[in-house]
């Protein structure tokens, strides 16, 4: 698995990797990315993850986070 942080331009903010993942079908992994890099200068991020096996990429995913809380009104 490798998970990236990027900032709105595009850079990247933290790069991380983790193999030796075993997770049986439909399981989920949580806390494994973006908790070491919350980048205070950016209000908003994008995550990238991706989950390989063997070195075929299985599954790539791209979430974008805020440091802000949502306002609901």
């Amino acid at each position: 698995m490798e998970a990236k942080v990027y900032s709105l331009a595009g850079a990247v903010l933290d790069d991380q990797s983790a193999s030796n993942i075993t997770l049986a079908s439909q399981q989920v992994l949580i806390g494994c990315s973006h908790r070491r890099c919350r980048p205070a200068a950016h209000q908003v991020f994008f995550v990238e993850l991706q989950l390989r096996q063997n070195g075929t990429l299985l599954d790539r995913n791209v979430y974008w986070l805020s440091t802000q809380p949502d306002a609901v009104n």
